[in-house]
Formats: structure tokens, sequence, C-alpha cells
């Protein structure tokens, strides 16, 4: 339609009969067409920076944002809750308990299409007990375990494998051990305190 606009206009007579090839309207639908051309370029950039439905990757893990789906019995455990995630249903979250009222939690972890991901918790008498990180199924992060309330060893793994210094404290939260693991978690140091 612009380029049949554009040889009706472009073909006019001066006043001394000569044929001009209308600059002006051809100009006016080249900036037309620059103006669609800058809001189609607009729109390709920042597009993918909105979240166009998908959640943000901390927003998966905001337990509001889970819906219950089963309560019961799984194929290994007796007391389950399962949630999916009602932005992302490729997201869900499972709470293992110890009794049959479900009030002494076990463990809770996220999955991705039913592969870990994202942040796990094992629970002893009620209180975190470990917590870290799976990525893609594999441990991934800093992992802490706690007694009594009290961090007793930070561990740190990459894809799965140990990875940087470990630390390990008494129950005052003195550090009495080091052990520093390359990337092939081979132990490069071990220094006790």
């Amino acid at each position: 339609m612009k380029y049949g606009t554009l040889g009706l206009r472009a073909k006019t007579m001066d006043n001394n009969g000569k044929l001009i090839l209308g600059e002006f309207v051809l100009n006016k639908l080249i900036d037309i067409d620059m103006r669609y051309l800058l809001t189609y370029i607009i729109i390709i950039v920042l597009l993918p920076s909105f979240s166009c439905g998908h959640p943000k990757k901390d927003e998966v893990y905001i337990e509001s944002n889970y819906v219950k789906v089963k309560h019961g019995r799984d194929s290994i455990y007796p007391y389950i809750i399962l949630y999916q995630n009602r932005i992302d249903t490729n997201y869900s979250r499972r709470e293992i308990f110890f009794d049959s009222n479900y009030t002494q939690p076990l463990s809770k972890f996220f999955y991705y299409k039913n592969v870990l991901e994202g942040p796990f918790f094992i629970y002893v008498n009620g209180s975190i007990s470990m917590k870290g990180q799976y990525k893609q199924g594999k441990k991934d992060g800093v992992r802490l375990t706690y007694e009594d309330g009290k961090v007793q060893q930070k561990a740190y793994f990459k894809d799965g494998i140990k990875t940087g210094t470990w630390e390990e404290y008494n129950v005052k939260g003195k550090l009495i051990r080091k052990t520093t693991y390359d990337k092939k978690a081979n132990v490069i140091d071990d220094t006790k305190f």
C-alpha cells in the first residue's frame, strides 16, 4: 500500500510541465518507515528483558507462588505434600514430613521438570539441619550444615563436585578445620586448628 501511494503521489508536474519524482513524498514515507523500523528494533531489543510470562529465577522459589497438588503417600515416603508453581508449572516443590499430622518436616526440595533445581532444606526435630542449592540435579554453590542452630560446616560445590575451601566449626562456633579442594575435588590443603 505504501508503494502504491508512492507511485501515485510521486509523479507530479511542476509549473513548467516537467515531471517531478516527489522527493518530499518519498522522504515522508522513508521517515514513516524509519519510525516503524525503530519501533520494531525497540520491541525486539526490549521485549526479551520483560518477563513475557516467565517468572524471574528468584520468584519461582517463593512459597506463596505454589499451590498444593498432592497430599499423602508417594512411592518412597508416606507423608509428602507436592506443590506446583502457579506462574510456571514446570516448577514444583516437595515437602516430606516425619508424622501423619504433617507438623514435623524432614525436607523441602524444589524441582524444575522433575529435576532438583534451587534451594533445599533438611530438618531435624523441626530445625534446619542443612540447606543448600541444586542446579540441574547437581549440588551447586554453598551448603550449610547446622547443629543446635549454629553453622557446623560451610561446603562448596560446582556441578556436583566439591570445590573451594570448606570450613568446619565446633559447637561454640570456633573454626576447627579448613579443607581446600581443586576443581576436580582433589584435596589441596587440609588444616586442623
